[in-house]
């Protein structure tokens, strides 16, 4: 339903925002600890469809310009699926210290800058209110 690749992921970063608040932190160390091979298989049979997906809005954006035209679209999919992961981790991301809204902005904006073109970052940067939350 959106109208280009930014809003798009705009809105999956409000997605992301809203799952993530509504999940205890220690969920993840507690699958971990009791279930270790439980959140990669998971992760294996959900990054799959996710990944499709990522690589879609990744050549839907570089066909309307506004993602680099030179990009590694596997490369890019599987990079955002890892940053993702990273706002499980506890252990890097302490709870008492970065708060799920926090690390999503400052994980996902940053990277998103990185595949735009300049036609891109001013779409962005216009669509900026799909990415800020509530620090």
């Amino acid at each position: 339903m959106s109208q280009n690749a930014i809003e798009a992921f705009g809105y999956l970063h409000q997605a992301i925002v809203k799952r993530a608040g509504q999940v205890n932190p220690n969920f993840f160390n507690d699958i971990l600890h009791y279930y270790p091979g439980l959140l990669h298989e998971s992760y294996r049979n959900s990054g799959n469809f996710a990944h499709q997906q990522l690589e879609q809005l990744a050549h839907w954006g570089m066909e309307d310009g506004i993602f680099l035209e030179d990009l590694d679209v596997p490369v890019i999919s599987k990079t955002v699926l890892e940053l993702l992961k990273m706002l499980k981790n506890t252990d890097l991301f302490p709870v008492t210290k970065y708060s799920k809204e926090r690390l999503t902005f400052g994980i996902l904006v940053p990277y998103m800058r990185g595949l735009c073109t300049s036609k891109g970052i001013k779409l962005l940067e216009k669509q900026k209110e799909l990415f800020q939350v509530a620090l």
